[in-house]
């Protein structure tokens, strides 16, 4: 393995035939620092996308969430309606509305004291 590291470092480092080593160019150090900006530009890119996608489907359940909680109350009140002691309060209390014979008396507010 070290060989390996000698020969790649040898061969990086060795001069070309005008005797300038690879790694001495300023192009491929220029190169390579814009290679390393592009890199790292898509990778702050991406952890972004990736935080808002994140934010997106927090949201998203969320909204599930609540859906699925009205989904319940709605069932509770489709189970509600069949019982008749539920549907004579609703016909009574919202409906006002009353047995034959049967006299309602409703009673003013308090109203409040100063």
């Amino acid at each position: 393995m070290r060989e390996r590291k000698k020969i790649y470092h040898q061969k990086l480092s060795t001069p070309n035939k005008k005797g300038i080593s690879w790694l001495d160019r300023p192009l491929v150090a220029i190169a390579l620092t814009i290679l390393t900006v592009i890199l790292a530009i898509s990778f702050l890119d991406t952890l972004a996308q990736l935080r808002l996608s994140h934010k997106k489907l927090e949201e998203a359940q969320n909204e599930v969430d609540k859906q699925r909680q009205i989904e319940t109350d709605l069932e509770q009140k489709l189970q509600n309606l069949n019982d008749p002691f539920y549907r004579e309060k609703i016909i009574r209390d919202e409906l006002n509305m009353q047995k034959p014979g049967e006299v309602i008396l409703q009673l003013p507010s308090p109203s409040p004291t100063p």
